[in-house]
């Protein structure tokens, strides 16, 4: 019975392959029986993310991060000493990432240019194509830490996700089955001063070996010039084999586009931008597109 099951000692091991970790009711009723419960994940030694996914899976789609919002900017980078302009940026930082080799992408923007809704909608791509999990590290939420398994741990102890397994994520890491995606390096800056968050980047750079996936977005206007940031994060992340690229303000087009999925319809979205244009430099600030310039836009 129920009462002697209980108290059977574990008599085998059941391997499952599902997405996400069996409910607790089953869980139980597997324990009464004497079976463990394993995902085929662990059973390789590697670390099983399905509980990180299914919690941050929500937060790309918050009314913040809309998919339907989403609209591709443009993105510049160098190839050499030539400077090469891709019309998508979301697909191109989609390509040096999920490449064979792996690719570490430094993605700079102005303020409000989209930098954190790519790295979402990248993520929400690498979820549904189930092949290389993303790691989503919003840098603005961590606090001082020495090294980059102690962020990585801070990270996924907010997300209340305790089977943090170093070993597991260095190899997991190295062989190209996690993409991490550290979000605002500049804020990060902000809160544990240039020196320790250009050693943080560093860091970041030795995760960079085998086919590791990493992409590092920093806004622009936090430093002085271009040139600064080229030289404290360029050549750092050019010792990784690293792209630097910046992403393009939005154009007539694009804000056009993104007016259409807010209101629903070219008529509005036409009327909306000819008012938006009929005021002085309020269609640069259009340019960006962050929640706070999105909301001047309503």
């Amino acid at each position: 019975d129920t009462a002697q099951a209980g108290k059977r000692s574990v008599l085998g091991r059941f391997v499952h392959g599902a997405e996400s970790e069996p409910d607790t009711s089953v869980r139980e009723l597997a324990r009464l029986g004497g079976i463990t419960l394993e995902s085929f994940v662990s059973l390789q030694g590697l670390i099983d993310f399905a509980p990180y996914l299914k919690r941050l899976e929500p937060r790309l789609t918050d009314s913040r991060y809309q998919p339907a919002l989403f609209v591709p900017q443009a993105i510049t980078y160098s190839l050499g000493r030539e400077q090469r302009e891709e019309d998508n940026a979301s697909e191109t930082v989609w390509n040096w990432l999920t490449q064979q080799s792996g690719g570490f992408v430094v993605i700079l923007g102005n303020f409000g240019s989209g930098k954190s809704f790519l790295l979402r909608e990248i993520a929400r791509r690498l979820i549904a194509e189930r092949t290389i999990t993303p790691i989503l590290i919003d840098l603005r939420r961590l606090n001082r830490s020495l090294n980059l398994e102690g962020l990585l741990a801070t990270h996924l102890a907010q997300e209340d996700f305790k089977e943090f397994n170093l070993e597991a994520f260095r190899y997991m890491t190295r062989e190209g089955r996690l993409a991490l995606l550290f979000d605002g390096y500049d804020e990060l800056e902000v809160r544990v001063g240039f020196e320790q968050a250009a050693s943080y980047f560093e860091t970041i750079c030795t995760a960079a070996g085998g086919r590791a996936r990493i992409a590092v977005t920093s806004r622009t206007q936090h430093f002085k010039s271009d040139e600064q940031v080229l030289k404290i994060l360029g050549q750092r992340a050019e010792t990784a084999g690293a792209r630097l690229a910046k992403l393009v303000p939005f154009d007539r087009q694009r804000i056009r586009r993104l007016l259409i999925g807010k209101l629903g319809s070219e008529e509005s979205a036409d009327r909306r931008l000819a008012l938006l244009e009929s005021v002085q430099d309020l269609s640069k600030l259009a340019e960006n597109r962050s929640e706070e310039h999105t909301s001047e836009l309503q």
